[in-house]
């Protein structure tokens, strides 16, 4: 996605709360929102030649950001009929923040995209909207061009919540030379003929290539809907020889549930850039 501008609004003395209710009113502007004076967030849009429109993304900034980097960088995904407020009005930034606070995470670039009700795949419902080709081919480059972040695998995540999660594992699985961790919560899995299967995708990868894989992580809650073909997949992602961590937890198909994953994705991601 290419933008060729885009301006700052400046917001004094607003709390977090109305910040969010102003981004919903402005929305399809194309000015970032800066919500707070150490870490921020950043609300903006860019324009996609390949949607022929507008797509809205949320960026979380540490406080250093101004000063160090570059950065590492999580493409944070929500779930179906979300958008891109959905984790900053769930309380992403002062999640991040504790978590840098205590030192369980390093500083990172959080970029939150609209999905757009795509499940993150081309051509989702007859809308003709080729989500995945823009992400990659538009707006991972225009991000990267736009922000300062390592621009290699090795620092580069995915995870989201639900759709997101599906989104999270297919883009990690089929694009494993582009991300080095992916992270799935309550991640769908099965899907009808208009989805690209998983499976499909992992029985389609070389023994080389399946070396290549990012690290996966698959979390889901024990009431969830969707728990049993999360085991299933673990199941299969084992028998394949492809290393991946599963963790359950009490909960069901909820955000209270993602909120607290949320701590465990920065921890994760964090301890792998490390190692990198």
């Amino acid at each position: 996605m290419v933008k060729k501008k885009v301006g700052v609004l400046k917001v004094i003395d607003l709390n977090y709360a109305l910040l969010i209710l102003l981004a919903l009113i402005l929305g399809c502007k194309e000015t970032p929102t800066i919500i707070d004076k150490d870490s921020t967030i950043q609300i903006a849009s860019i324009s996609s030649s390949i949607l022929d429109m507008d797509v809205n993304y949320s960026v979380y900034l540490p406080s250093s950001y101004e000063s160090d980097g570059p950065f590492p960088v999580l493409y944070l995904l929500h779930g179906h009929y979300g958008n891109h407020l959905d984790w900053p009005s769930n309380g992403m930034r002062q999640i991040m923040d504790i978590e840098l606070s205590n030192g369980s995470a390093t500083d990172m670039v959080v970029i939150m995209p609209d999905g757009m009700n795509t499940f993150y795949t081309d051509d989702f419902d007859g809308r003709q909207l080729d989500y995945e080709q823009f992400f990659f081919q538009e707006f991972v480059p225009e991000i990267e061009s736009k922000f300062n972040i390592v621009k290699a695998k090795t620092h580069r995540g995915i995870a989201g919540l639900s759709s997101g999660g599906y989104g999270a594992t297919t883009y990690g699985l089929k694009y494993h030379h582009l991300f080095s961790f992916a992270y799935s919560m309550s991640g769908v899995v099965f899907l009808d003929e208009r989805f690209q299967n998983i499976f499909e995708i992992i029985n389609s990868k070389t023994s080389t290539e399946l070396t290549q894989l990012p690290k996966i992580f698959l979390d889901c809650g024990t009431e969830d809907f969707l728990f049993d073909s999360n085991v299933y997949l673990s199941n299969f992602l084992t028998q394949k020889n492809i290393d991946h961590t599963f963790t359950k937890g009490d909960g069901a198909h909820e955000w209270s549930y993602w909120v607290n994953s949320l701590p465990t994705v920065f921890n994760e991601y964090s301890k792998l850039l490390l190692k990198n």
